[in-house]
């Protein structure tokens, strides 16, 4: 006897993937579609039918979960192959410019150099220069030495400063200073005492200039009989 074939069609879930909304889909066609699978359940499909709860063509057989919990963190992966090295870059263009503004041509070791040595002499430059502040102070009566009172009434000036004396004698009290070159006489100054009082005489000099006292001087009469350095030869 003759055995009879049925034609079943699908009988089992073929998966398509992701729905498409210009693919023909059969029964039993599994899609994804949002957060879910979708079996097509109908006999005949009509192209564009969107997957949903409400749709006769599609029926949801699974649910996407909720996300599960970050897992651990994997280990290390092993270090991947040297990569190849790479080109040489360009050779940058040198220039012995110390005053270019390019941003793509780069100082030779000359212009490096010169550029020391110009920042060198300005920054010793800055330093030698003395302010009007510092002048003044520098030309302000500092230390002082006591000169031994001869009859010679004569002494040369070690360095630049001041010469001072202070008499108690009565009459005149006076010095002289002279360039010490050729004994010109460069200028004096004189105070008309009175016996008992201090009668006092305070000249600039310069270095090596000499300085004489004027006057009829007992050497018990005379208090002071000093040189004075100015503050920038203290």
């Amino acid at each position: 006897m003759a055995q009879k074939v049925y034609d079943l069609g699908p009988v089992c879930p073929i998966y398509k993937g992701n729905w498409s909304a210009t693919a023909t889909y059969e029964t039993l066609n599994m899609v994804r579609h949002g957060t879910a699978l979708w079996v097509m359940i109908a006999k005949t499909y009509t192209v564009g039918s969107t997957p949903s709860d409400s749709s006769s063509f599609w029926k949801k057989a699974a649910q996407d979960g909720a996300t599960g919990a970050k897992g651990d963190k994997g280990a290390t992966g092993a270090t991947g192959p040297k990569g190849d090295k790479g080109e040489p870059g360009a050779t940058p263009t040198l220039s012995s410019a110390v005053n270019s503004t390019s941003t793509t041509v780069a100082a030779n070791s000359a212009a490096v150099k010169t550029a020391y040595d110009l920042t060198t002499t300005a920054r010793n430059d800055a330093n030698s220069k003395v302010t009007a502040a510092q002048a003044a102070n520098a030309a302000m009566p500092g230390r002082y030495i006591d000169v031994s009172y001869d009859s010679n009434r004569t002494y040369q000036a070690p360095a630049d400063g001041y010469f001072l004396i202070t008499s108690t004698e009565s009459g005149n009290t006076g010095l002289y200073v002279y360039d010490s070159a050729n004994a010109t006489l460069l200028y004096q100054s004189f105070i008309m005492g009175s016996a008992g009082s201090d009668n006092s005489v305070m000249l600039p000099v310069k270095k090596s200039n000499h300085i004489r006292s004027v006057g009829t001087y007992v050497a018990s009469k005379i208090k002071h009989y000093r040189f004075i350095y100015a503050e920038g030869n203290a």
